[in-house]
């Protein structure tokens, strides 16, 4: 062998039965004495010249020995007779054997960097052909990874010596991070903002839990807390929003609410709640409305407005993306529907801003996607305004990462927008509603999913972005991780030392 598959074999392509050979999809091979195969390991079969190969990844393994076949066993147990059960890797009874999952075929190209090309199997592969392992920067262009410092260094591919980096095209195509609680998917959120914020592009995240509240502040950038240092103008609301500030409404004073609400939103991007009133006025006249009625609406809906905390005068968002790099909006304490009105109305006002330039391009960041985008038709007032901010992300140059415990709960239509996925252990429903999202995972892999440990996911997606699904160890975060997992015994331990304890 010559070239860069000039590395020792670990193994040789072999029939291990009769019409169980290489096939176009699989190449079972012999691991030879002393070596070692991982699983998800990348290797190669190259043909003599070294310049082309069969590639692959190891899906399954098994080892035969005949010293400790079942009957021989029973045997020495029987007459208690202390016979060998295993001699060694070089025994002449025993044999281990691997199979790889076909991925393609590579032509190594002349330069330097590492380029292929790579194309699907074509060639049966042959028995009796060496297997070398794939690593560095051979296995990372066989994955179609940029080099780590043009991309989003996500960590290493799980059984494989090759950095994992996602094209930054993977942001504007939206990204989607899904797992169950505890296996480390807001721990990859932070790595991704790491990542974008190394990149130097801003970033405006919406966290549930004050996850990213620490992280946010060493990347530079600046926590914001809804109806203390940021609110929402009211001209930003939707109709369903403007009116869930006030439940008690008949439904005479909704229809003249939403009336005036349509037709001072055509006339008028931005507009007051004084403005709003007038108009309120101008078609309870029209429409011939009791003064009465039109003067109690205007009085309940700003009694509800007055009561929200959340609602109020704009801040400079131009200026707020050019001085921090990452904005983050604390959520937590909020009621639910406060949190739906504040995410809908800051999406819709950005989006309006970044189609006039106004602000810069951006990433938005979603923690809980399912309580904002919720699935089987249903809709929260944030699902029209994310679903069109993640339909039209692509062309107003805005990029969308979502994270969420419950895949099942997220709109479908969404989901499908979402061009790479980081799929942490799931199970059940939440697995079942990912199971067309997993591109070319073959068959173990999948069933792996449940079983995955902290912080390793399936990372899938479109062939341009992610070649290959594979299994991905996210790298160590550099910023300050805010939701570990909590050890109970020793919380108890600390509360039981301070004052609230005693």
């Amino acid at each position: 062998m010559q070239g860069v598959f000039d590395v020792e074999p670990v193994g040789y392509t072999a029939s291990p039965r009769p019409g169980a050979g290489p096939t176009f999809d699989t190449i079972p091979f012999v691991i030879s004495p002393g070596k070692k195969v991982v699983l998800n390991g990348l290797y190669a079969v190259p043909d003599p010249d070294g310049r082309r190969a069969h590639y692959g990844r190891v899906v399954s393994g098994y080892e035969s020995n005949e010293d400790a076949a079942p009957s021989r066993l029973q045997q020495a147990g029987a007459l208690h007779l202390d016979m060998p059960m295993r001699r060694g890797d070089d025994s002449l009874f025993l044999h281990r054997v691997a199979e790889l999952e076909v991925l393609g075929e590579v032509a190594v190209l002349e330069g330097s960097p590492v380029s292929v090309a790579v194309e699907p199997p074509a060639n049966l592969p042959q028995t009796g052909k060496p297997v070398v392992p794939l690593a560095g920067a051979l296995a990372e262009a066989l994955l179609g990874f940029p080099p780590p410092g043009e991309g989003l260094e996500l960590g290493r591919a799980f059984g494989a010596d090759a950095a994992v980096v996602l094209p930054r095209s993977a942001l504007p195509r939206h990204i989607l991070i899904v797992g169950r609680p505890g296996t480390g998917k807001s721990y990859a959120r932070g790595v991704l903002a790491e990542e974008i914020a190394r990149h130097g592009i801003p970033q405006v995240n919406f966290d549930a839990n004050g996850e990213m509240a620490e992280a946010a502040v060493e990347l530079g950038g600046v926590n914001l807390v809804p109806g203390v240092d940021y609110k929402v103008p009211l001209w930003a609301l939707g109709e369903s929003e403007l009116l869930s500030l006030q439940p008690n409404l008949t439904q005479a004073h909704q229809d003249l609410i939403v009336d005036a609400y349509i037709d001072l939103s055509e006339r008028r991007e931005v507009w007051t709640w004084e403005e709003l009133a007038d108009e309120i006025r101008r078609v309870g006249a029209a429409v011939a409305q009791r003064a009465d009625v039109v003067d109690r609406a205007i009085r309940r809906l700003g009694y509800g407005i007055r009561q929200n905390a959340i609602i109020g005068e704009l801040g400079d968002w131009s200026d707020l993306l050019r001085r921090y790099r990452f904005v983050n909006v604390l959520l937590g304490g909020l009621k639910r529907s406060q949190r739906e009105i504040v995410v809908a109305a800051t999406a819709r006002m950005l989006q309006r801003r970044r189609l006039r330039e106004e602000v810069p391009p951006f990433v938005f960041g979603l923690d809980e996607a399912h309580l904002f985008l919720p699935a089987g038709g249903r809709e929260s007032p944030s699902t029209a305004v994310i679903r069109e901010f993640v339909r039209m992300g692509r062309h107003m140059k805005v990029g969308v990462v979502l994270v969420s415990q419950s895949p099942l709960g997220i709109d479908r239509q969404v989901m499908l927008l979402c061009n790479t996925r980081l799929i942490f252990a799931l199970d059940g429903e939440d697995l079942r509603a990912m199971s067309g999202f997993l591109a070319d995972a073959p068959e173990q892999m999948r069933e792996r999913i449940p079983k995955l440990g902290q912080g390793v996911a399936v990372l899938s997606g479109g062939a341009e972005l992610v070649r290959h699904t594979l299994m991905v160890e996210v790298r160590r975060r550099r910023t300050t991780h805010g939701a570990p997992t909590p050890d109970l015994k020793a919380e108890v331990e600390l509360w039981s030392r301070t004052s609230r304890g005693k």
